[in-house]
């Protein structure tokens, strides 16, 4: 089952690319549409997969089958909802709007927190196991396909549209991050470094729950409601984020700074077990890690979009932060299975040497990156001056 989940993790450095490569060469939107129409069917679909007992080990395998492509439509919505919006956002405030654009996905996290809390509470024991986990995958699907909706009114993105007009544009986006003479290897390389230690520490986290039910023994009704609170944290995560941001003029200082805090999030982690018992001192000592990870989260979005030029950002995006991803579909694979030999109870000890461990990571590759505060607005008004002065850059 484990592996089941990850595969979707380990998928996405392939959804990724894949789907940005589209958008940057036909347009952001068609390519949303792509992802979003892609994430909803199969959120759908896993809802409705029969068990086990219905159709035996066919069951696991179209759950495999359903997971890797949720995880491939899932890597492409990210890269190029995140582009579009920062792309679009005004160069004076896109970095605190880019906080505001993270808020969006925590309060999606908040809803289906809601709905976890409402489907744990209609459906008690058993039945949870049973039917119950369908109606988180519906409630999913929903949501996306009224997002699908909602970006048929939505304008593409200008700073896209202005480099397609002066023929910024490349057929084959992924094969130039990766050219030698294009000068994006170093770039790419550096922001997957840089966003595996920022993602993984999310998915360090995930595994909270289970550790939480199976050894401190708590209700999964006060599990829903931990997650609940995870989603109001995160929305003050990406606020607070993006102001910071805002103020603060260094994108690569602000990551190493960011990435640093991590370390008294895992001492959080080691002080769990300590204080399991008390509902209300687990809810402070993980949302104090769930708060360091969001306010890294709109750093590390500004940070890997302004770090590639428009005319492979998308692809540059969905290679770097899903493979942050994969990163952590990694990580957790290799908690779980420590778990074998030292017990659930390490788990907190465990997820501590791995926050540390990622932080080190995600500090090494900011440190090593150069400032890219800037680099969109600095693209645009060339581009801009381009087509006022009549010339336009050669044709790909």
């Amino acid at each position: 089952m484990i592996a089941l989940f990850a595969s979707s993790a380990l998928v996405r450095p392939i959804g990724g690319p894949m789907i940005g490569s589209m958008a940057d060469r036909i347009g952001r939107k068609k390519a949303l549409y792509l992802g979003l129409g892609g994430l909803g069917t199969t959120a759908i679909l896993t809802g409705l997969i029969p068990g086990y007992s219905a159709i035996g080990l066919a069951s696991p395998g179209l759950f495999l089958v359903v997971r890797i492509a949720q995880g491939f439509f899932v890597a492409g919505v990210i890269a190029g909802s995140y582009s579009f919006a920062v792309e679009s956002f005004p160069e004076n405030y896109r970095a605190l709007l880019t906080g505001l654009t993270g808020m969006g996905g925590s309060l999606a996290h908040l809803l289906v927190a809601y709905v976890f809390l409402a489907v744990s509470l209609a459906f008690t024991g058993a039945s949870f196991a049973t039917v119950g986990w369908r109606y988180m995958f519906f409630a999913m699907g929903i949501l996306t396909f009224a997002v699908l909706a909602y970006t048929y009114f939505v304008s593409e993105s200008q700073t896209y549209e202005l480099a397609k007009s002066t023929r910024n544009v490349t057929r084959t986006p992924v094969r130039e991050l990766f050219s030698g003479t294009s000068g994006y290897r170093r770039i790419t390389v550096l922001a997957v470094i840089t966003l595996s230690g920022g993602a993984g520490v999310s998915f360090a986290l995930n595994g909270l729950s289970t550790f939480l039910a199976v050894a401190v023994k708590m209700q999964q009704t006060q599990i829903a409601e931990l997650l609940v609170y995870a989603g109001y944290i995160g929305v003050a995560g990406n606020i607070i984020g993006g102001i910071i941001a805002h103020k603060y003029k260094s994108t690569r200082n602000l990551l190493r700074i960011y990435s640093l805090l991590y370390i008294p999030g895992a001492f959080a982690f080691m002080a769990m077990p300590m204080f399991g018992k008390s509902f209300g001192t687990v809810v402070l000592l993980a949302g104090f890690t769930y708060l360091l990870s969001y306010l890294h989260a709109p750093m590390n979005n500004l940070y890997n979009n302004e770090a590639f030029p428009t005319r492979v950002r998308v692809s540059g995006m969905g290679l770097a932060w899903n493979m942050g991803y994969f990163t952590a579909g990694v990580a957790g694979i290799v908690v779980t299975y420590l778990l074998v030999p030292f017990g659930l109870g390490a788990y907190p000890e465990i997820v501590a040497v791995g926050l540390v461990l990622l932080a080190l990571l995600s500090y090494s590759g900011a440190t090593l990156s150069k400032e890219t505060r800037g680099n969109i607005g600095r693209e645009v008004a060339l581009e801009a001056a381009s087509v006022q002065g009549g010339s336009e850059a050669p044709p790909n």
